[in-house]
Parts: C-alpha cells; sequence; structure tokens
C-alpha cells in the first residue's frame, strides 16, 4: 500500500508545483516532533530490531502523516511492521517509509504513535529520519480524494530529525571497527546525546579507552584491546540513564560488543 501511496506523490508532483504556485498551498512542514528509537539484538538470527515512536508536539500546527527512515538503498531490511491505519515499505528513494491511511493515519498535535518497526542484519548508526504534515488538497479536485496530502516537493517539504537506523558499515578488520566506532561516538556527543554534569569528563574517559583499544589493535594485541572493550562496555552501563540517553546507549553498546565479539573470535 505504502508503494502505491509514493506512486501517487511522484505522480501528481509536477502537477502539484504547478497548482502550489497559482493557490499558495501551505507547505507541509508545519510540524515539531521527535522520534524516539530503539533497538535491540535479536541473537538467534543475527539480526536488530529498530522501534520508532513518533511524538508530535503539541505546539505542532499540522497533524503527521508520513514518517520515514533514510537508509542505503543496499542495507537488507525485512519484517517492516506498521501501526493500525498505517502501511510500510521500503521506498525507491531510499527509506523505510510509513504512509497513514485516510483520516484515522494521522498523529495530532500531542499525541505519539509507536509500532514502526522492521530487521536488519546492520548494526546501528546514525541516521536521518522525516516526517510530512498533512495538508488538504485545495477543493474542487474532481479526480483526487480530498483526503490525499498535497506534496510539491518531496526534498523541500518533509522535516528531518536523527535518530538511529542500519549502517552501511561493513566490518573488514577491527583497526577500522574501532576507528568507525570513534566516529560514531563523536557524532553522538555533537548531537548532545551525551550530555549533563560531568559529559565532557566521560567522552574524554571514553576517547582514552577506544584509542588504547585501537592502538592495541593496530601492534596485533587483540587481548589488550579486548580488556579496553571491556572497560569501555563498563562504562557504557555506568552512565545509562545518567550522561547517556537511549540512544547512544544503545549505539555504543551494540556496536562495542559486536567489535568485542570479533576480537575475542
Amino acid at each position: 500500500m505504502i508503494k502505491f501511496i509514493i506512486l501517487i506523490q511522484t505522480v501528481f508532483s509536477v502537477w502539484f508545483l504547478n497548482l502550489c504556485s497559482a493557490q499558495n498551498i501551505e507547505p507541509a512542514i508545519k510540524i515539531r516532533f521527535r522520534v524516539e528509537s530503539s533497538v535491540t539484538s535479536t541473537s538467534e538470527n543475527g539480526k536488530f530490531a529498530y522501534h520508532y515512536n513518533v511524538v508530535c508536539s503539541s505546539s505542532s500546527e499540522q497533524k503527521i502523516w508520513l514518517f520515514g527512515v533514510f537508509i542505503a538503498t543496499s542495507i537488507p531490511v525485512n519484517d517492516i511492521k506498521s501501526p493500525q491505519n498505517w502501511a510500510g515499505d521500503l521506498a525507491p528513494r531510499g527509506a523505510v517509509s510509513w504512509g497513514g491511511l485516510g483520516a484515522s493515519g494521522r498523529i495530532s498535535p500531542g499525541d505519539s504513535l509507536n509500532g514502526f518497526s522492521f530487521n536488519s542484519p546492520a548494526l546501528p548508526a546514525i541516521l536521518d529520519s522525516y516526517a510530512q504534515g498533512f495538508v488538504p488538497l485545495p477543493l474542487p479536485v474532481d479526480h483526487v480524494d480530498e483526503t490525499t496530502s498535497a506534496q510539491p516537493d518531496f526534498e523541500q517539504d518533509i522535516v528531518r530529525f536523527t535518530t538511529m537506523g542500519p549502517s552501511s558499515f561493513t566490518f573488514t578488520n577491527s583497526i577500522s571497527a574501532i576507528s568507525h566506532l570513534i566516529t560514531l561516538k563523536h557524532q553522538a556527543y555533537s548531537l548532545g546525546w551525551i550530555s549533563g554534569p560531568g559529559a565532557e569528563g566521560i567522552v574524554n574517559s571514553l576517547d582514552a579507552k577506544l584509542d588504547a583499544a585501537l592502538k592495541a589493535a593496530q601492534k596485533g594485541k587483540d587481548k589488550t584491546a579486548q580488556k579496553e572493550f571491556k572497560a569501555f562496555l563498563n562504562e557504557i552501563e555506568a552512565q545509562k540513564n545518567k550522561t547517556f540517553n537511549n540512544n547512544v546507549y544503545q549505539l555504543l553498546k551494540l556496536n562495542a560488543e559486536y567489535i568485542l565479539g570479533k576480537l575475542a573470535a
């Protein structure tokens, strides 16, 4: 169903552009929202389950009818699940996308909706998600259902938000994997996912452990690198719900556990 919705959006794209210029349709970006994400490891099949809860702020001027997570088209994704009155699928633009079905498939200001999920073998990384507000088409429009949302230009008519999703990173060796984890940690800190009293000191401590693990791996001292990773994981556990929000806790923990497993193999 979502593929059909996306197809309709594409077919009417040029028509909407002309219509917007002629009738001054409001943009579908008058929304305020956040995305709460969580990732769990499904050890029985080596996959990760990605879950999302979309929270529409009470100050949002529009309801939300479209939500998605941008991913690389090369990443395997399956078991896409949707809340009631929503449909999800892989979108041609490179995203797992969900669309609301009719008036019941919208998130009103002050409400939230969970049940958006999918599985992937790819480790979590920091990705962009997006949402779009519902904008009724101007009437009369004889050949289009009036509940359809007007969408002049997808890339310019969405609101982006950073969240977690499957990474395109491919493990080749422990050195590149540790360097990748260091990059993820820096990105998370810059996004404010590590914050609060003492956050800078915690980040420096994590840096020291990862730097030591990287140097050990570069010298072929895998047991020393394992020791540093175990200390890194212990510090992550100690900062859960303190300086770490849920995003960075799961992001660093799952990636570090994966690398530790490779070092121990």
